[in-house]
């Protein structure tokens, strides 16, 4: 997984140094090439669910049919499906968590498209409070027990979906998180495999992938030594 979010990431690069490097008619061939591979890509589709305390907004993007309908298979051979196979029921789906002040939105662009084109269905889902999930009337703070709830919750719907959606393989989704997001997902496995006393063979997942992750001791340890490390640096950030 680290090494398909790094090509997703080189992928997006690339064209950006093209672009930086290239004369004005050259990146108006490389901006109508581009236009015509994205459209190909993946639709990103945004809708709300019911969870059980919340209505929630979540992002989804599905494989297509087939690898004839890849365009990014053909950027590098890593990635290439020689026998033309459908990938709808091969791959592990993904859920995406966000960090602080983003929701769902913040996968949209680069990392969903990218990872359905694969074969891998994607959902990414917008935390209580944040995007169009209304945290409720009245409320200013939201607890990360509260995260953590609807983090199960949207694990279970997954499920449900891709069972819904005839995934021969069933195969349990990697969870993704950046930055908030991490923190939540150890409350999540703390909460499980700690209280709950589930084995790691039980828990409804198969993996979780976490970037620039908030630790265990959360922001304010993290936030003093970066203030003690620069001030200037800590006021950028």
């Amino acid at each position: 997984c680290f090494l398909l979010i790094k090509e997703s990431l080189g992928f997006h690069n690339s064209l950006a140094r093209k672009a930086s490097t290239s004369t004005p008619l050259q990146m108006a061939s490389t901006a109508q090439s581009t236009s015509s591979t994205s459209s190909l890509l993946p639709i990103v589709e945004t809708k709300q669910i019911q969870l059980s305390q919340v209505n929630a907004e979540i992002m989804t993007c599905k494989p297509p049919l087939s690898s004839q309908s890849n365009p990014l298979l053909n950027l590098n051979p890593f990635f290439k499906n020689t026998n033309n196979r459908k990938t709808t029921t091969t791959k592990q789906p993904l859920l995406f968590i966000h960090g602080s002040f983003h929701a769902s939105w913040c996968w949209a662009k680069h990392y969903m498209p990218f990872f359905a084109s694969l074969g891998c269905p994607c959902y990414s889902l917008s935390l209580r409070g944040t995007g169009n999930t209304f945290a409720g009337d009245g409320v200013k703070k939201v607890q990360i027990a509260q995260h953590v709830h609807d983090l199960s919750d949207f694990i279970s719907y997954i499920k449900k979906q891709e069972e819904n959606d005839e995934n021969e393989t069933h195969v349990k989704p990697i969870l993704i998180a950046h930055s908030f997001g991490g923190l939540a997902i150890m409350k999540y496995l703390e909460e499980n495999l700690r209280e709950k006393k589930v084995t790691l063979d039980e828990l409804p997942i198969t993996a979780v992938i976490s970037m620039c992750s908030v630790p265990p001791s959360g922001n304010g340890k993290m936030t003093m030594r970066f203030l003690k490390r620069s001030l200037l640096d800590s006021w950028k950030i």
